[in-house]
């Protein structure tokens, strides 16, 4: 058996807020043993009671056989329920009130003889007070988890994982309390929604879930999300590598995104080339099979597939500068976007966390641009960005009382944002990136 957690309660509150994870602990200490403080679990390992005893003398024999069997279970039990006990009296310092709370609950009523307290009866006794005491169930426990599920976003540190990990805890705590309706499915929809503060997933995944149904369903979202991450993420580009405590990329082996600014012989650039190529160390480029994006149908369009195939941005126009620029800040450094950390372009221009790239880019002198098209998932991300930043004196359209309300002042905006993504989506696709040489 593994290390027994001790847990340290010195207020209700904090035994309240604490006691989800106890329960996971203590079951998890108890291994297969868990049994005897499930619902229902001793019930379904014993099975159903021989019955009484037959008349048939011919049907005896496996009566007893039966009554016999059904005795070792019920032996066991009680080995497990010995166990059970005393990892539960460890799991808490002696004197405390916890402590105090499964000493008086073990103890035997004086209305109860010795033979008949079993273990099984003092650990459901002890279980059940703990449970009494500190298991949120009141109005103020339901309103204080409420308050913490709806403050959750992926902007925290690990990102998405992180938000979609407490919300499920949170949604498990709210529904143990037993309050009837504690949480409604349009609310949890909202919370998730809501939650989703990453511009460039709002812009290339859950703005083609929300767009024409605001009340798309929770579970929906996150599964959305996990399939475009796990995409994104296969091609080289986590849209949460801001989130998390450090690069999860190796700086070595990321080279797609660094823009090249060595000169390269190029054919007319309106000119096509079927296949998908890639430039090698050496600048030239070879072919390589493509590989179709594993998006679901809500967000299969083809423009907010994420490209690192980067073509290069412009010669420098000094001898001796740098031929690597990163595609982020324009600096030219060996570093990539992806972990770029800088807080303004070399234009002066300040960069915000997540932004993939400058909102001036369009003021940009020669040095510091692509060499053709910008890379289709660069373009969205650009103009939604400015659509959010420029003033519009556009009508906004009235609220609708029955829709949840937004109070996170970057979620006002989202609207634009999304609108600026359809306009892109919509608009005739330009040449792909990886079909030039």
């Amino acid at each position: 058996m593994k290390d027994i957690t001790v847990y340290h309660w010195k207020t209700p509150e904090e035994g309240k807020a604490q006691y989800p994870k106890f329960v996971k602990d203590f079951q998890s200490t108890l291994k297969a043993m868990r049994i005897v403080v499930e619902p229902g679990g001793i019930e379904r390992f014993l099975g159903d009671a021989p019955g009484p005893r037959p008349r048939d003398a011919a049907d005896r024999a496996e009566w007893i056989h039966k009554c016999d069997q059904y005795q070792k279970k019920k032996d066991k039990i009680e080995d497990y329920c010995t166990t059970a006990l005393g990892v539960l009296e460890k799991s808490f310092d002696y004197g405390t009130t916890p402590w105090n709370i499964v000493d008086k609950a073990a103890s035997k009523p004086a209305n109860v003889i010795d033979r008949d307290w079993t273990y099984r009866r003092r650990i459901e006794a002890c279980w059940q007070a703990l449970k009494n005491e500190y298991q949120p169930s009141t109005s103020v426990d339901l309103r204080q988890l409420k308050d913490q599920i709806n403050k959750l976003d992926d902007s925290g540190p690990g990102g998405f994982e992180t938000f979609q990990s407490e919300f499920h805890r949170l949604h498990a705590e709210i529904m143990a309390t037993g309050v009837a309706d504690a949480v409604t499915e349009r609310e949890l929809n909202g919370i998730v929604r809501d939650g989703i503060k990453n511009p460039f997933i709002w812009i290339n995944v859950a703005y083609n879930l929300y767009k024409d149904n605001d009340n798309a369903p929770w579970r929906a979202t996150f599964a959305a999300v996990s399939t475009a991450l796990t995409s994104f993420r296969q091609k080289g580009f986590d849209p949460y590598a801001e989130a998390k405590s450090g690069p999860t990329l190796n700086v070595n082996t990321i080279t797609a995104n660094v823009a090249n600014t060595a000169p390269a012989k190029t054919s007319h650039p309106n000119k096509k080339r079927s296949g998908n190529f890639h430039r090698d160390g050496s600048g030239k480029f070879s072919k390589q099979a493509k590989t179709t994006p594993t998006f679901t149908p809500n967000h299969a369009d083809t423009s907010s597939n994420v490209n690192t195939n980067f073509n290069p941005p412009s010669t420098p126009s000094t001898p001796g500068e740098s031929p690597n620029r990163c595609t982020r800040c324009w600096q030219p450094n060996s570093h990539s976007y992806k972990i770029c950390s800088e807080v303004k372009c070399s234009c002066g221009h300040t960069l915000n966390p997540g932004q993939v790239i400058c909102l001036n880019y369009d003021n940009h002198p020669p040095t510091m641009r692509f060499l053709r098209k910008m890379p289709r998932f660069m373009e969205t991300a650009l103009q939604a960005l400015k659509k959010t930043r420029m003033p519009t004196t556009r009508k906004m359209p009235t609220p609708d009382p029955s829709r949840r309300n937004r109070n996170d002042s970057s979620r006002k905006v989202s609207v634009m944002t999304a609108q600026s993504s359809e306009e892109i989506h919509s608009a005739p696709s330009g040449e792909s990136l990886d079909q030039w040489d």
